[in-house]
């Protein structure tokens, strides 16, 4: 949902259950366009039951994105360990999220190789 307000542009989403809202501040609301397109915004996500207020200059879907990835690695760990504090889940799912990316470089890695031996 797009719309303005008092020289402000807002876009609302929802990404699954939750409402992510950006505010972009702006003196000159003429035509509204690609709200994204804008330097930095501010987001605002839920992750595990927590609000948290991002600025960012990502695509919001981008960010959006990143925030549902968190919140659901989150809740999948404490689903499995339900005595585990907000914070060791979080380092908990940080562990998970950087090994993921450590897999995926090195991935990345043998394939540049691979390309650059075949050349």
């Amino acid at each position: 949902m797009l719309f303005n307000k008092d020289n402000y542009v807002f876009f609302v989403t929802y990404a699954g259950n939750h409402i992510c809202q950006v505010e972009c501040r702006s003196s000159k609301i003429g035509v509204i366009g690609d709200v994204m397109n804008e330097k930095k915004h501010k987001v605002t996500v839920e992750i595990f039951g927590e609000t948290y207020c991002l600025k960012s200059d990502a695509k919001l879907e981008k960010v959006v994105a990143i925030a549902s990835e968190v919140d659901s690695r989150m809740k999948s760990i404490a689903q499995k360990n339900l005595r585990l504090s907000p914070g060791k889940v979080a380092v908990l799912a940080a562990l998970n999220i950087a090994e993921a990316y450590l897999d995926l470089e090195q991935n990345y890695k043998q394939l540049i190789k691979m390309v650059e031996e075949e050349k």
